[in-house]
């Protein structure tokens, strides 16, 4: 039932333009018979090979087949387009919020740092999910839809949580393993890659619009990690159309659309977002879309990315440089901007014109607290409105934040960014960063718009002088226009727990102002205006036939922060889908969550779990009706040695307990 409210109004609609739509239940989930022990393995794709087969011998079909799908389904028709031959049935794919490398950009790992409220979270709802019962309508006996159950539990019940933590380096085969960018080349088919500013996949979806096949589109919007005309965050669009155009060319023709051509269309398509109260997020797909920013065309995407990236580097200069010799800014490169760390005493400014260096101290403590994560958001938000990055204000204050001026005038970020940063260290055994980029407006609320996180030992130092070391970190993609009367706010601190889950290693970090600067690539204000691109808003989807039963619980949604008196934190979210019946499954279904991050004051000793609740109630069955439930309990917590982990599973059919497991695991932690 959980994805079947979106694809019930979709598939009716390819349908009445000519195309056969069919949804795939993978080996080992749902309906389908077997198992399954992990994302993206080589039985997975085989399985798929086989459907394409399959779909190419039927009368029906005319030997063109596209795949779509977002997250998961959009890692599918990348990676299938990467391992097939060039006579393959399959001519297209179109990818929502998906990458091009398993480690560098998935919900796991960033920028060598688990993701702490990421990695966990996504376990728990796979171990929740994966222990679902088949459906039991598609069994004659009670006996052998039990059997079935039971068997897949046992055999492929575990959680996957312990197989990422086992692997923690990039050149890892395990990730290797269904990325694309081994090499770009394999992928021959037209892709048309899908990003959102309020997902986790952001920059991926930039980096595909450089090296794929120059068939190939790229459309970043402002949404989150659900469907571009379904999602909570906005302004929406005609997601159907799009997909129709696109399939409408590649699976039958030039000439079944005629009109505007998908070859056309420009290579990247970009939402800019004008500033927002960081709370209205949730709101921003319903009201006000006029204001709320622009779509932009890039056509000359590639050319413009690789030259900020030669820009980057001029200005970085080369590794061999000292960092007080690097080249001055290029005045004839536009694309490009700088902004200056100033700190002086407690004051610490940005600003874009390079202060004397007799004004600016030579250094400044990056220091730790354990609310330098408040109101993160999630990694990848699925639309709840805690997901999203929530005020800035608590993390700012409580980290080493240079603040600008108030901006005379509007500013835009749009594309990549860098922070060149000068940093020594008492250790540097395992040391972790953070950078967090807000726009401030009148009021001082605060909203997120960029950031990196980075253990830096994953890095390779641009210039290394005993403890001091000078690296440059790139940031993740960004598409915001600050507006006049706002402030920049760069915040650095060695934690974002629980967005990152911390080092556990102490140590005495500190920061060169002088010696460090803050890269973002720009657009002219005029040329985007010249440049936007108008969507259709969103058409209206069949609904299927559904009764809420029971609407969420206000006190189960939503997000706390508690500190307690030795000066940790506690940050608890919670969420609860409601109770609601669907008629056409003959089944009534809920699932509560509720996730727990703790860390103490030091941000030495995390602590983290998340419990799940998921009951079913099925009826009109061969034999009767059935009441189950799905209870879970994840907890991970840690030192500067290991992750220890533990889990436990419950099913109960009726008031009978039919299964219960719990595992326990130590994982070492990479050598310091």
């Amino acid at each position: 039932s959980s994805g079947i409210n979106a694809e019930y109004g979709r598939h009716p609609w390819f349908a009445s333009h000519g195309f056969v739509s069919m949804r795939l239940e993978m080996r080992g989930s749902g309906a389908s018979e077997g198992f399954y022990y992990g994302e993206y393995l080589k039985k997975e794709q085989s399985d798929c090979k086989e459907v394409l087969d399959y779909i190419t011998q039927q009368l029906w079909s005319n030997g063109n087949v596209g795949m779509y799908g977002k997250s998961w389904g959009g890692f599918n028709g990348l990676q299938m387009g990467y391992i097939l031959p060039d006579d393959s049935p399959l001519k297209t794919a179109i990818s929502l919020y998906s990458t091009d490398n398993r480690y560098v950009e998935d919900i796991h790992y960033e920028g060598g740092c688990v993701i702490g409220g990421g990695m966990l979270f996504w376990a728990a709802r796979m171990f929740a999910w994966n222990a679902r019962p088949p459906p039991p309508r598609y069994f004659a006996l009670r006996e052998a839809w039990l059997a079935a159950w039971l068997q897949r539990l046992e055999l492929s019940g575990k959680s996957w949580l312990t197989s990422w933590l086992q692997h923690q380096k990039i050149d890892d085969s395990y990730w290797k393993q269904g990325s694309i960018d081994e090499d770009y080349s394999r992928v021959r088919i037209p892709i048309l890659a899908i990003g959102a500013l309020e997902d986790g996949y952001t920059n991926a979806a930039s980096r595909m619009g450089r090296f794929l096949n120059p068939e190939s589109r790229v459309l970043v919007g402002p949404w989150c990690h659900d469907w571009p005309d379904v999602s909570t965050a906005g302004p929406l669009i005609d997601y159907l159309s799009l997909c129709l155009a696109w399939f409408s060319y590649h699976l039958k023709g030039a000439h079944a659309i005629p009109e505007d051509p998908c070859t056309a269309w420009p290579r990247f398509q970009l939402f800019v977002r004008n500033s927002f109260k960081p709370h209205d997020i949730y709101n921003l797909s319903k009201e006000n879309t006029d204001k709320l920013g622009q779509f932009v065309e890039f056509d000359d995407w590639i050319s413009r990315a690789h030259e900020t990236y030669r820009s980057f580097d001029r200005k970085i200069g080369s590794e061999s440089l000292l960092i007080d010799s690097m080249e001055s800014p290029d005045e004839q490169d536009e694309s490009v901007k700088e902004l200056y760390f100033f700190s002086s005493g407690s004051n610490h400014t940005l600003t874009s014109d390079q202060p004397p260096d007799d004004s600016v101290a030579e250094s400044v403590l990056v220091y730790s607290h354990p609310l330098q994560g408040a109101y993160c958001g999630v990694w990848s938000p699925f639309g709840q409105p805690h997901g999203y990055p929530g005020d800035q204000a608590i993390s700012i204050a409580n980290s080493l934040t240079f603040v600008s001026e108030s901006l005379n005038g509007p500013l835009a970020m749009v594309g990549a960014g860098r922070c060149l940063i000068k940093l020594s260290c008492n250790s540097w055994a395992r040391v972790y960063i953070s950078v967090r980029v807000s726009d401030v407006d009148e009021d001082g609320a605060a909203g997120l718009l960029t950031r990196c996180q980075y253990d830096l030992n994953t890095l390779t130092p641009l210039q290394m002088d005993g403890d001091t070391r000078f690296y440059s970190l790139p940031m993740n993609f960004a598409s915001h226009v600050f507006l006049a009367g706002h402030k920049i706010a760069i915040s650095i601190s060695p934690n974002a727990y629980p967005m990152m889950w911390p080092s556990s290693q102490p140590c005495e970090l500190h920061m060169y102002p002088k010696d460090s600067r803050y890269l973002y690539q720009t657009a002219a204000l005029d040329y985007m205006s010249q440049h936007t691109v108008n969507f259709d808003p969103p058409k209206p989807l069949l609904s299927i036939p559904k009764v809420i039963q029971e609407e969420p619980n206000d006190h189960d949604v939503g997000v706390e922060i508690n500190q307690d008196t030795q000066g940790g934190v506690e940050y608890v979210y919670k969420d609860d889908t409601g109770c609601e019946t669907l008629p056409t499954l003959g089944v009534t279904h809920q699932e509560v969550t509720r996730e727990v991050y703790k860390v103490d004051r030091e941000v030495l000793k995390p602590q983290a779990s998340v419990s799940k609740r998921l009951t079913f109630h099925f009826k009109e069955l061969p034999w009767g009706k059935e009441e189950c439930v799905v209870t879970t309990h994840q907890s991970m917590e840690g030192d500067s040695e290991v992750y220890r982990t533990e889990e436990e599973l419950t099913v109960e059919v009726g008031k009978e307990i039919i299964f219960k497991k719990k595992w326990q695991d130590v994982i070492p932690r990479h050598d310091l």
